[in-house]
């Protein structure tokens, strides 16, 4: 930014040169001389603005460029963070899901048992409630060989 600073002062006491050159060679040289002068300055004046704004393009690009980069290794390093925290997460979720059917399947055991239990104690149930009827309505059914499930 110095340098473009100082190439916009040099340039305008450049130009005011210029301008003194200007009136004093108008009577020294000549109309022909001084407009050839004039060109000459002005051709030193476009070709010094034009390496200002190459100088100025290659910055804004070296900038541009150092920006990408940077964006560049940011991205990289939060992919890698990203893709670090879903591993982690999906290896978490699944420990904790093999750790559900494990207690899932440890109760399996225990409810084939306590199904099998109360089929056994209602069978056992519904033998006595059969047998106690039976000696209720006496020994005349039993020789008729009742049954409940008849």
């Amino acid at each position: 930014m110095k340098k473009i600073l100082a190439s916009f002062v040099v340039i305008t006491f450049l130009f005011l040169g210029l301008q003194v050159i200007t009136v004093h060679a108008q009577f020294l040289f000549g109309q022909g001389k001084l407009d050839s002068m004039i060109r000459d300055m002005q051709n030193i004046f476009e070709e010094r603005e034009a390496v200002i704004t190459d100088i100025s393009w290659d910055q804004q690009e070296d900038r541009r460029l150092t920006i990408q980069d940077y964006l560049t290794e940011l991205f990289k390093k939060s992919s890698v963070a990203t893709s670090s925290n879903l591993k982690q997460y999906k290896e978490l979720y699944l420990v904790e899901m093999q750790e559900l059917q494990e207690k899932i399947s440890l109760h399996k055991p225990f409810e084939d048992f306590s199904r099998d239990k109360r089929n056994e104690l209602k069978s056992e149930i519904e033998t006595d409630i059969v047998d106690y009827l039976r000696e209720l309505l006496g020994d005349d059914e039993e020789s008729n060989n009742f049954n409940i499930y008849e």
